[in-house]
């Protein structure tokens, strides 16, 4: 059954990654506020609905923990576009808080139970838990942890671009060992 669908890992972690660097730029203070127009367009299109569409195609592919990775990471960059298009200045820094560290306890156990599965993998879930985590604090107590984990995020989507890499040459390889050429039927 895999042998008929195509592995979406490598643009569900290349969307992951580059929304991710895009947004962790104007957390880390690369760039003002201003861009955050790009990384909402990018957080609907790539990193939302992308993924979204490649957790169904790991429902098909029978990859269960991809299926629900993807779904997580889909939603939430979803939840935080609408959150961040309108809503942004309309909510507490204590429930914004709560926010970021549920994202980070989730990302957590997935790093916790995928871990063994890559070692990209593990460095992209590690970071961003983390990263998580240190926006949690920055809400609630520390303001300069919100630019300490734009830098980690960063860190954290050069990971992701790795992983990225490793994803598709791994679907390239698999693809050109099909009999069609190189085009999985």
């Amino acid at each position: 059954m895999n042998e008929k669908y195509v592995d979406p890992s490598p643009f569900a972690f290349g969307a992951f990654a580059f929304t991710w660097w895009m947004y962790c730029m104007i957390q880390a203070g690369w760039a003002g506020a201003a861009n955050l127009g790009v990384a909402i367009a990018l957080a609907f299109a790539a990193a939302g609905t992308g993924i979204l569409i490649c957790s169904v195609l790991e429902f098909f592919r029978g990859d269960a923990a991809r299926c629900l990775l993807f779904l997580f990471f889909g939603t939430g960059w979803w939840t935080w576009a609408i959150w961040a298009k309108w809503f942004q200045g309309d909510y507490s820094k204590g429930f914004m808080g709560f926010w970021w560290l549920g994202w980070g306890l989730l990302t957590f156990f997935f790093w916790l139970f995928m871990s063994k599965k890559n070692l990209w993998l593990q460095l992209f879930l590690l970071g961003l838990w983390i990263t998580f985590v240190l926006w949690a604090i920055a809400t609630w107590w520390v303001p300069a942890l919100n630019m300490v984990g734009g830098y980690v995020g960063l860190v954290t989507a050069l990971a992701g671009f790795i992983l990225f890499l490793t994803e598709l040459k791994a679907a390239i390889g698999e693809a050109s060992q099909s009999s069609a050429g190189g085009m999985a039927t």
